[in-house]
């Protein structure tokens, strides 16, 4: 390394312009696009409306269904499903995955009062195959209008349970917020089996990694990055994407 010397050159006058600005009335433009279209689309975006990720009131963490009081063990090793499932049946609308790791060896059914499942820190294992359902999480019948589901990681690599991981094959409005890899997209399964999302519900995404393969109608369908949609999707699904990672595959 070795230092050079300050540049002696005189530079440039910096100039002015004193070409009047035009004033331009009205809307010009209908729409801007920042990086080409995406595959099959047409010359313009169909409009579809974008609506508000909904939420849910926030119970007190003295009433939430914690699964460890259920009898879950989060060793990385014991079955977890049970407690779990108990949890959710517990009548409580908060049910709390509480730091470690959940083990689940069977299919689980987000019914009832339930309207948040949060991790706390928590990640989750399927050590083994599934059998009696086609999604690891089903989204049941439930007063609740709106179920959130965030806060926990479910690395590919632990998942065996050769099933998708979530489906809402209900009415409900389903807010997916804050997780990481709720797909498989190993070597041994180099298609994903991501979230099928089949029903009328509204879907919304936020801060999440994952392959959704979307199948049925939905509107205001919003989504982080790095997210591919797979399937039905041709004039049905609205997206907003907030990083350039994201992109639809027909």
């Amino acid at each position: 390394m070795r230092a050079t010397p300050p540049s002696t050159a005189t530079p440039a006058p910096f100039k002015t312009t004193t070409r009047p600005i035009p004033t331009v009335s009205g809307a010009q433009v209908a729409e801007w696009i920042s990086s080409g279209r995406l595959p099959g689309s047409g010359e313009r975006s169909l409009g579809l409306p974008v609506k508000e990720t909904p939420d849910v009131p926030w119970d007190d963490p003295k009433d939430w269904a914690v699964i460890t009081d259920y009898g879950a063990k989060m060793d990385g090793r014991s079955d977890d499903s049970d407690a779990l499932q108990a949890a959710i049946d517990s009548g409580k609308s908060t049910v709390c995955l509480s730091r470690g790791t959940v083990v689940l060896k069977k299919p689980i059914i987000l019914r009832g009062r339930v309207r948040r499942l949060i991790g706390c820190e928590a990640s989750l294992k399927f050590p083994t195959p599934m059998t009696g359902a086609k999604n690891i999480f089903t989204v049941g019948e439930s007063p609740e209008p709106v179920l959130v589901v965030e806060r926990f990681a479910s690395w590919f690599w632990d998942n065996h349970s050769g099933l998708n991981f979530i489906d809402n094959p209900t009415k409900r409005a389903l807010v997916l917020r804050e997780l990481d890899d709720v797909d498989d997209p190993s070597d041994e399964h180099p298609n994903g089996r991501g979230t099928i999302i089949s029903g009328p519900g509204d879907l919304f995404v936020e801060d999440g990694t994952g392959r959704f393969h979307l199948q049925g109608r939905h509107q205001g369908a919003e989504f982080g990055h790095d997210f591919r949609v797979n399937g039905d999707v041709g004039g049905r699904v609205g997206c907003r994407w907030s990083k350039p990672l994201g992109f639809l595959e027909p």
